[in-house]
């Protein structure tokens, strides 16, 4: 994903090409040499918690948040939240729920109705 302007507006396929994010989201693209289909129902944000790695419930591993949103507008808010604070990095728009190794990763999946906050834009500014 690029940010850029306060937006997530483009996606990277391969090391150079870049495809706008609007035009992913409509129609099939060609990544790896297959065709892709992109869902339009889920998108997974995904971000490292800095703060609260290494130590508590995440001892000796990474702190990772994954917020499931509704929509790509939903994502971008979560996206724009998490930029916002200065203990969240790697933050990144999934169009596929992700899998981190348990071993070296404190995963918690959050949605709208654990952290509401989180979905209203500019929450943490």
């Amino acid at each position: 994903m690029h940010f850029e302007n306060g937006k997530f507006d483009e996606f990277k396929i391969g090391h150079r090409e870049w495809i706008n994010l609007k035009d992913i989201l409509d129609v099939e693209y060609y990544y790896r040499g297959r065709w892709v289909k992109v869902s339009k129902e889920k998108f997974y944000v995904t971000m490292v918690d800095t703060f609260l790695s290494y130590w508590g419930k995440a001892e000796g591993k990474k702190a990772r948040y994954v917020y499931e949103c509704d929509s790509i507008e939903k994502a971008r808010i979560v996206a724009e939240n998490a930029k916002n604070r200065a203990d969240q990095k790697g933050i990144n728009i999934l169009t596929k729920k992700p899998y981190y190794n348990k071993k070296i990763n404190y995963v918690q999946f959050r949605n709208e109705e654990t952290d509401p906050n989180w979905y209203v834009k500019n929450a943490f500014k």
